[in-house]
């Protein structure tokens, strides 16, 4: 089975260089306290979602039990591992590893 470009996981280069210090993490309102208090976890597969964009993702579920993201994060990312599928990687960044609450700043919450 051959990779097409859309699936390829690129490495860590320049354009991590250009994001490092601007990614931002839509969530939940109910998720905000917990986040504050402990930090982004990574999810089952060891990762957590962010993005160069400050715009609302239009993947994944953006609403869960009838509720809408509405708390935007801007994330610290620091050492951590950063890497983006090709194609991806204007709009969605994966980070290896857990997110402290210090690294994390609330810029939008209704």
């Amino acid at each position: 089975m051959s990779e097409t470009n859309s699936n390829k996981r690129i490495p860590t280069g320049e354009w991590v260089k250009k994001y490092k210090k601007k990614l931002y993490h839509w969530t939940y309102k109910d998720c905000l306290e917990s986040i504050l208090k402990e930090g982004l976890k990574p999810s089952g597969f060891g990762i957590i979602y962010l993005s160069p964009r400050r715009k609302k993702p239009y993947f994944g579920s953006l609403y869960r039990n009838n509720q809408k993201y509405e708390v935007l994060l801007k994330v610290e990312t620091g050492d951590k591992r950063l890497s983006a599928f090709e194609g991806c990687r204007e709009w969605e960044v994966l980070c290896w590893g857990s997110i402290p609450p210090e690294d994390i700043i609330v810029l939008k919450a209704r």
